[in-house]
C-alpha cells in the first residue's frame, strides 16, 4: 500500500530527519521518505486505517516540531502556487517581523551607547529591558527545548541555543544572550523564507500546466468559455490560438499549424499539425488557430507527468544526503560533549573559568546543525530545478552525484549541443544576371508569408 501525505510548515531539516526516522520505525510502515523541497511524505506499508495512520504521524510531529500539520496531498493549481500564503501565515510573519524589528532597535541602542556612553540608561532600567527583550525573543525556543527534553528529545538546535543563551545570562553577559537569540531568530526567519521561495520558484519554472483553457461550447453555437484546466473533461473541444501553450493532451479537429515540441521532447524543429494529429500538452502552437478534442484530463496529461517526474526526482536522495542525515543524529551530542570539554579542561589547568565557559558557549552557538542538514537537499533540489528550466530532466540526486564521475559524453540529437535553428551560410548565384543580395531579397520576398523554419531563416538573413 502506498500513500503520499503533506507535512505542512515543516522547514527545519534536522527535525524533518528525526520525524522521518520515527515514522520509519512504525510497525505498519515499511518505507518513509520525506522531501523537504516539496513537503511530501511518501509511505509504503500495510496499515488498515488511513486516518489512524495520519493521527499517529501527527503525534510524532507534535513531539518533535511544533506547528507541523499532517494533511492529504493535493497538488495546488498554478494560481494557488503563486499565492503568497494564507492570512494565518501572514499574521505569523507579522509577529516574527515585529519581534525582529524590536531586536534591531536593541542593536541600534547598543551601538549608540557604545559610541556615546553618556546617553545610556541607568542599570536599574536597562537590565529589565534586556530581560524583556530576551523573553520575547527566546520564549518559543525555550518552550520547544523544554518540551522536547520532557519527551526525551534532548539534543537539537533549540537545546543548543537555550544552553548558550542561559549560560551567557549566568556569567553576566546579558547583552550577548539577547544578541545571540536575536540573530538566531533572524536567521531562522530568513532561512524559512529562502527555502519557501526557492521551492516555489523551482516548481513554477518546471510547471507548464495552463492557468486557463478556452473551451468551445458546442451547445451555444461555438461560443468560447474560459475555465480552469482542472474542470475540463475528456471529449470536450478546446481552442488553441497562435502563440498559446497546448493546455491538455488531445487530437487536432480543425485548422493547420506548426507546433514547437521543444519544451517536452527537446526537438527544436517545429512539427506540422493537421486534423487527426495528436498533440502533447506543454508544446507551443506557433502559427495557426486550431481546435482540439481533449483526450486526457489535466492529471493524466504530459504537463502533469513532467511535474511528477521533478517531484519524484527530488525525493530520490543521494548518498551524501543520507550520510548527512545520519551524521546529524550524533552531531549535536558530540558538539555538547566538546563544549563541556572546552569549558572544563582548560579551566582546571588555567583557573580562568569565565573565559573558557564563554568560549564554550560561543562554540555551541556556531555549531547549530540546521545549516548543515539543510544545505545538501536544497542544493540537489536546486540542481534538478535548474536543469529542468533548460529542458533536462534529472531522475534524482543520485544522477547528479553520478555526473561527478563522468569522463566522456556522447550526444546523438539535434538541439543538445547545437541550437537546432536553420541559418543561411552563404548565397551563391550562377551567371551574372542577379547579385547575391538581389537573389536573397527575392527569396525572402517569396518566403515572407511562410512559417517554415527554412523560410524563416531566409527572411531573417535578408
Amino acid at each position: 500500500m502506498e500513500e503520499t501525505l503533506l507535512l505542512k510548515d515543516l522547514n527545519c531539516p534536522n527535525c524533518a530527519a528525526k520525524i522521518e526516522d520515527r515514522i520509519r520505525k512504525m510497525d505498519v510502515v515499511e518505507t518513509a521518505n520525506f522531501t523537504l523541497a516539496t513537503h511530501q511524505l511518501k509511505l509504503t506499508g500495510s496499515w488498515e486505517d488511513r486516518e489512524a495512520l495520519k493521527r499517529d504521524i501527527q503525534d510524532i510531529c507534535d513531539t518533535i516540531e511544533e506547528g507541523v500539520t499532517v494533511a492529504d496531498y493535493e497538488r495546488k493549481s498554478k494560481a494557488a502556487m503563486n499565492d503568497h500564503g494564507s492570512d494565518q501565515d501572514r499574521g505569523s510573519d507579522a509577529v516574527t517581523i515585529a519581534v525582529i524589528v524590536a531586536g534591531l532597535l536593541f542593536i541600534a541602542y547598543e551601538g549608540l551607547t557604545t559610541v556615546v556612553p553618556s546617553i545610556g540608561l541607568p542599570e536599574s532600567i536597562e537590565t529589565p529591558i534586556y530581560y524583556i527583550a530576551y523573553i520575547l525573543l527566546a520564549f518559543p525556543v525555550l518552550r520547544i527545548a523544554g518540551r522536547n527534553i520532557l519527551k526525551g528529545q534532548v539534543f537539537d538546535e533549540n537545546f543548543l541555543m537555550s544552553i548558550a543563551t542561559l549560560g551567557a545570562i549566568a556569567i553576566d553577559a546579558l547583552p550577548e544572550a539577547v544578541g545571540v537569540i536575536l540573530f538566531y531568530r533572524i536567521g531562522e526567519f530568513f532561512e524559512e523564507k529562502a527555502t519557501d521561495r526557492s521551492r516555489t520558484e523551482i516548481m513554477n519554472a518546471v510547471d507548464m500546466r495552463p492557468q486557463e483553457v478556452r473551451v468551445v461550447d458546442t451547445d451555444c453555437g461555438g461560443e468560447i468559455v474560459v475555465m480552469a484546466p482542472e474542470k475540463v473533461e475528456v471529449g470536450w473541444t478546446i481552442e488553441v490560438r497562435p502563440g498559446d501553450l497546448i493546455p491538455l493532451d488531445g487530437t487536432v479537429l480543425e485548422g493547420e499549424t506548426r507546433v514547437n515540441t521543444a519544451p517536452v521532447t527537446g526537438e527544436p524543429v517545429p512539427v506540422r499539425a493537421v486534423p487527426g494529429t495528436q498533440l502533447m500538452s506543454g508544446c507551443i502552437n506557433e502559427s495557426g488557430r486550431i481546435t482540439m478534442r481533449v483526450d486526457k484530463v489535466l492529471e493524466e496529461s504530459m504537463v502533469t507527468k513532467i511535474l511528477d517526474a521533478v517531484e519524484n526526482a527530488a525525493s530520490s536522495k543521494p548518498k551524501i544526503d543520507r550520510f548527512i542525515t545520519r551524521f546529524a543524529r550524533v552531531y549535536t551530542p558530540i558538539v555538547v560533549a566538546l563544549a563541556l570539554a572546552v569549558a572544563i579542561i582548560p579551566s582546571l589547568i588555567t583557573g580562568e573559568w569565565h573565559k573558557w565557559i564563554y568560549t564554550a558557549l560561543t562554540f555551541l552557538v556556531i555549531s547549530c546543525p540546521c545549516a548543515l542538514v539543510l544545505s545538501v537537499p536544497l542544493a540537489f533540489f536546486s540542481g534538478i530545478g535548474n536543469a529542468s528550466k533548460h529542458g533536462i530532466l534529472l531522475k534524482g540526486g543520485r544522477v547528479i552525484e553520478a555526473l561527478a564521475n563522468v569522463k566522456a559524453v556522447a550526444l546523438d540529437k539535434t538541439g543538445t549541443i547545437t541550437s537546432g535553428e536553420f541559418k543561411v551560410h552563404s548565397v551563391e548565384t550562377v551567371g551574372s544576371h542577379v547579385s547575391s543580395s538581389q537573389l536573397l531579397s527575392m527569396a525572402a520576398a517569396i518566403e515572407a508569408v511562410s512559417t517554415h523554419p527554412i523560410a524563416t531563416s531566409i527572411v531573417s538573413e535578408a
